[in-house]
């Protein structure tokens, strides 16, 4: 089996949401940071905590966000067939939107992670 034209079209998908793939990363990388001075701040900082909360939380939405903005780019065409013009409207929308089902979740972390960050400060 060949599995090039898999990886390229991988490759493809990847050019096209570079900047949604880099906002989500990102804010992944803030929330870890926030929630690992919170935790250490309330001094109940585990490993355990931070490995569960990513297992539960964040790599889902994640993957989810990657599956299914994958997928989308490979049945565009078909889409096409199906949809006509709107097609070309269909995967980048549905793309967003679970982009920003997942910024939402990581954004109520981050929020709760400053809220804990500044009430410790001003105590």
């Amino acid at each position: 089996m060949d599995i090039q034209p898999v990886v390229t079209a991988l490759m493809a998908a990847f050019e096209t949401y570079k900047p949604q793939a880099t906002a989500i990363v990102v804010t992944i990388l803030v929330d870890l940071g926030l929630g690992i001075a919170a935790a250490l701040k309330r001094k109940s900082f585990l490993w355990a905590k931070v490995a569960g909360f990513y297992r539960t939380s964040v790599l889902p939405n994640l993957l989810g966000w990657a599956t299914m903005t994958a997928a989308l780019h490979f049945v565009t065409p078909e889409m096409v067939a199906l949809f006509g013009p709107a097609a070309q409207w269909i995967s980048p929308t549905i793309s967003t939107g679970l982009l920003g089902a997942a910024l939402i979740d990581l954004g109520v972390s981050i929020g709760k992670s400053v809220a804990e960050l500044r009430g410790s400060v001003a105590s």
